[in-house]
């Protein structure tokens, strides 16, 4: 059985597309496996750090403070002084999380 050229040309480009669909779900299934690696590894690095003594002893010392106004006045000035970015970049983390906080409350009020 002979096959004109158009039919080989065909068959070529169905080779061509089966080969490109498999690399296509090759790929994906990597994307896949790679983002759950980082998500993975992005929760073990909280866990982590939140098992540090370090930010147990910080919390602690904070919360120690809490009650005395003038304390807190005297960090935030002392913060501020010493390093601006670092007072700036706990600033906008902790709004970040008091309205995350918020929004997940006023969500669970509404169900």
């Amino acid at each position: 059985m002979k096959l004109s050229s158009e039919q080989k040309q065909i068959m070529d480009w169905r080779m061509q597309a089966f080969a490109l669909q498999g690399v296509g779900t090759h790929n994906a299934w990597l994307m896949r496996k790679a983002g759950q690696y980082v998500r993975t590894e992005i929760i073990a690095k909280q866990k982590e750090i939140m098992s540090s003594k370090t930010i147990k002893n910080i919390v602690e010392n904070l919360q120690k403070i809490s009650e005395d106004g003038v304390q807190i006045a005297t960090l935030a000035q002392v913060l501020v002084n010493d390093n601006p970015q670092l007072a700036d970049r706990l600033q906008f983390v902790l709004s970040v999380e008091i309205e995350d906080k918020l929004r997940r409350e006023e969500d669970a009020s509404k169900v």
